[in-house]
C-alpha cells in the first residue's frame, strides 16, 4: 500500500483492526518492487515502480479473487493515483497507462498480473 503519496499532511497513526496476528512494514519508494519486465505478477497489496512511461501504453490484467482489485497509475509526486482498474471478483481486461506514470499500485486480495504492451 501507498502511503504519503498525496501531498499535505501526512501519516503520522494508523490504526489497525485485525482478528490475527500481522505486522506492518514500511519502506522507502526507491526499495519498491520495480516492474522492468513487460509482465508484472504477485499476489494481494503490491507497489510498482517503473521506468517513465512515454506515450499511453495499453496494459493488460487478470485478478484471481473476490475481493476487490484495484490498480492506480501515479503520474507526478503527490497525485492521487488514475484508476486503470477497479472490479470486483475475477477479471480480465486492458486500459491505457498514462503517459508520465512511474508508480503503480495494486489493490487485491488475490493473484494477480499486469502486462505493458
Amino acid at each position: 500500500m501507498l502511503y504519503n503519496a498525496y501531498g499535505g499532511k501526512k501519516t503520522a497513526v494508523l490504526e489497525v483492526k485485525a482478528g490475527g496476528a500481522w505486522n506492518a512494514v514500511f519502506k522507502p519508494l526507491s526499495k519498491a518492487r520495480c516492474w522492468c519486465a513487460a509482465t508484472a505478477e504477485g499476489d494481494g497489496e503490491q507497489v510498482l515502480k517503473l521506468s517513465l512511461v512515454r506515450g499511453p501504453r495499453t496494459v493488460r490484467s487478470s485478478f484471481s479473487g473476490e475481493g476487490n482489485f484495484i490498480v492506480q497509475s501515479y503520474t507526478r509526486p503527490g497525485s492521487y493515483g488514475d484508476p486503470l482498474f477497479k472490479e470486483v471478483g475475477s477479471y480480465r481486461g486492458k486500459a491505457l497507462l498514462p503517459s508520465g506514470t512511474h508508480l503503480v499500485t495494486v489493490h487485491a486480495d488475490g493473484s494477480w498480473t499486469v502486462t505493458r504492451h
